[in-house]
């Protein structure tokens, strides 16, 4: 199976509530994956709501856009109007529409304030969206450590999402092991990117799919 068509099959099985935790290493091409192939498919469905920690989705953006050929980055610069993002920290997302901004959560009263008001946002757009995409979270957590990790945990347990998708992308290479551990306890869904394949570690069938543009 390619790895497209095994991203669409796997986006059209997903339910509202569900958890995906997407794991990667620090080499991995991750911008290709995320601007290449997921974010095309999720906003073919509806609009799409971002939670963008440090700016890292706009720096995953700007790596694609440099190498990514006309075809490839129009219908994103188009689509840019379906892209509503909720930033945190620095950064000036180019990719959507920023329609919420706060400071990065120091403890677990400000978490939830940035859980609260993400829900409200995504809840209050024209259109609900069927997934909710944070980037960031590896920073977060190299920079909290068990603090995050706990606030993440209280979050999930005080304010059950069951309204849409949430989609995370992990760099596992700058997050302690026993932390990654727990995200992919609370996760529904587990996905690695290994070189060119995707692997499904958690909630599938383990099916795998390869990297467009890649060997059959």
């Amino acid at each position: 199976m390619q790895k497209e068509d095994n991203i669409k099959v796997l986006l059209s099985l997903l339910q509202p509530g569900d958890r995906v935790l997407i794991e990667y290493n620090s080499l991995a091409r991750i911008e290709d994956l995320v601007w290449g192939e997921i974010i095309p498919e999720l906003i073919s469905d509806g609009p799409l709501m971002v939670v963008d920690m440090y700016g890292i989705g706009g720096v995953l953006f700007r790596n694609y856009l440099r190498k990514a050929s006309p075809s490839e980055y129009r219908p994103l610069i188009k689509a840019k109007r379906k892209i509503y993002v909720f930033k945190l920290g620095p950064g000036n997302p180019g990719y959507g529409n920023v329609v919420g901004e706060d400071k990065i959560p120091q403890n677990g009263d400000e978490f939830l304030k940035v859980q609260h008001w993400t829900i409200r946002k995504a809840l209050n757009l024209p259109e609900k969206p069927r997934f909710v995409v944070t980037f960031g979270l590896s920073e977060f957590l190299l920079f909290r450590g068990k603090g995050g990790v706990k606030d993440i945990l209280q979050a999930t347990v005080a304010i059950p999402v069951e309204d849409w998708v949430m989609i995370a992308f992990l760099n596992i290479s700058a997050v302690e092991r026993e932390l990654v551990a727990v995200l992919e306890e609370l996760s529904t869904h587990v996905l690695l990117l290994d070189g060119e394949t995707l692997k499904v570690l958690k909630g599938g069938k383990g099916s795998e799919g390869r990297r467009k543009g890649s060997s059959r």
